[in-house]
């Protein structure tokens, strides 16, 4: 019993405490780096459609182009900056690797860097399934803008692998300019179709269970075991008599000794009795 609880307790400290993070550069703070993209990467003053650049203001960029505005972690750190292509490309891509029957979701920030005309079209996914698409509204002026929540969850079934992707399926070329930044992926395990593979909580406390059925089952089988060796003991002794005095008509148990402890093999007491009278007489 003591080892199967040291095992619960070790399959309760093995439970995760939370979803983890599985992308390592989803605010752009190390860079253009951690992602794929089949957008060409542009420098300062390059305003060719399908190009993208990672920076802290889009004005960096061309002033003239884009508004000046902060990124969304803090305002002064990264975003990816994109300039729309409207070729069904994508500009973001990662692949990661995920747990079979659990649940992801997927969140960003998006806003448009255009202020008139087209506006980017935001597509999400994953393994090739559609599973948001998110048409992005104007900036109000080349100097202000508002970042956008972009959310959508997944869910993995027997996949081991998710092939993440960003893609803006406007085919217009004007003003079809958009940022993006602190993209998060996240999974929460759940039970799998027809029962699985149980989670460590679930373990622990089938352990607990079956603990707890094994010690009621040894001392059940204890007991039938003192009650068979005291049958067994009193039926190679003498024959047993309640003791009609006990209080509760009783357990208490007398015995007669044996005949054969008389000294007289196969008489009984009362006989020997009788024997010794005749003889006296």
């Amino acid at each position: 019993m003591r080892s199967l609880l040291l095992a619960a307790a070790l399959a309760v400290t093995a439970a995760p405490a939370g979803a983890a993070e599985l992308l390592t550069n989803g605010d752009f703070s190390a860079g253009a780096t951690g992602f794929n993209s089949t957008y060409a990467y542009g420098g300062a003053g390059s305003t060719f459609q399908g190009n993208y650049w990672v920076v802290s203001n889009p004005a960096t960029v061309c002033a003239a182009c884009f508004p000046a505005i902060g990124d969304h972690t803090s305002g002064q750190g990264n975003m990816m900056v994109v300039d729309g292509a409207g070729s069904g490309d994508f500009f973001w891509e990662v692949v990661v690797s995920v747990v079979p029957y659990t649940h992801y979701d997927l969140s960003l920030w998006a806003t448009s860097l255009g202020n008139m005309g087209s506006t980017p079209n935001v597509t999400i996914q994953i393994n090739g399934q559609q599973l948001a698409a998110v048409v992005l509204p104007n900036t109000t002026g080349v100097t202000s803008t508002t970042w956008n929540p972009i959310s959508t969850g997944w869910f993995a079934g027997a996949a081991t692998q998710a092939t993440i992707r960003l893609i803006d399926t406007n085919n217009v070329y004007a003003f079809n300019d958009l940022a993006i930044d602190d993209i998060s992926f996240r999974g929460e395990a759940v039970t799998p179709p027809g029962g699985g593979i149980p989670e460590p909580s679930a373990w622990a406390l089938m352990i607990l269970g079956f603990g707890a059925s094994g010690a009621a089952l040894r001392r059940r089988r204890g007991g039938r075991r003192r009650r068979r060796v005291e049958r067994n003991c009193l039926s190679a002794g003498a024959p047993r008599r309640r003791d009609r005095r006990h209080p509760f008509g009783s357990s208490r148990i007398s015995t007669v000794p044996p005949a054969s402890k008389t000294g007289l093999p196969g008489r009984s007491l009362r006989a020997s009795a009788r024997l010794s009278a005749v003889t006296r007489t």
